[in-house]
């Protein structure tokens, strides 16, 4: 709800054109939101949304969450972290929970069916400092495709060592599924 949201900090991982991120900050203007991509040109494009709407408490960070989630200034330091059609579940775990602070949640916007990357990404989850993951089914407006909230509860610090260097989150996923070597 709004009220929870007010004076919260919010990140969004790979936000493409700000969404979730910025409907977000419309909705609940007292927040403070963090808007991350690899893009620079998506980085630029929200640069220019965000001096042409003159939009308050919202920063931009161009690089990768392999990096930003090993500087004191972001790892968990998030009260919410959001996230929509980055990644499959077993490596957006990775990338996410590192900026959670514990007590903070992580939401990912998912597809309908992703009750097997749940599943995959149980290990990861526990790793990283999650309660296991709940999900919730949102049908859009109109008729249009369902998806799936992916929430997961951070219960405890991420060790250290995580997230791992840059594009293993993706080649080697930390899943039951896979050899947990770098």
């Amino acid at each position: 709800t709004a009220e929870w949201m007010s004076h919260r900090k919010i990140l969004d991982i790979g936000t493409g054109a700000g969404i979730p991120g910025l409907i977000i900050k419309f909705l609940c203007p007292e927040t403070h939101v963090t808007l991350l991509d690899s893009s620079s040109k998506k980085i630029s494009f929200l640069r220019e949304v965000i001096e042409v709407l003159a939009i308050k408490n919202v920063d931009l960070l161009h690089g990768r969450a392999e990096h930003f989630a090993h500087e004191n200034i972001h790892r968990e330091e998030y009260d919410l972290v959001v996230s929509r059609g980055v990644a499959k579940l077993p490596e957006l775990a990775e990338l996410t929970l590192p900026f959670a602070s514990v007590g903070g949640t992580v939401i990912s916007v998912k597809g309908s069916n992703v009750s097997t990357e749940i599943e995959q990404s149980e290990l990861a989850a526990a790793i990283l400092g999650s309660a296991p993951a709940l999900s919730r089914v949102v049908e859009r407006p109109g008729g249009l495709s369902i998806d799936t909230l992916v929430y997961w509860l951070k219960i405890k610090p991420t060790p250290p060592i995580y997230p791992r260097r840059n594009g293993v989150p993706h080649s080697n996923p930390l899943s039951r599924d896979r050899n947990l070597a770098e």
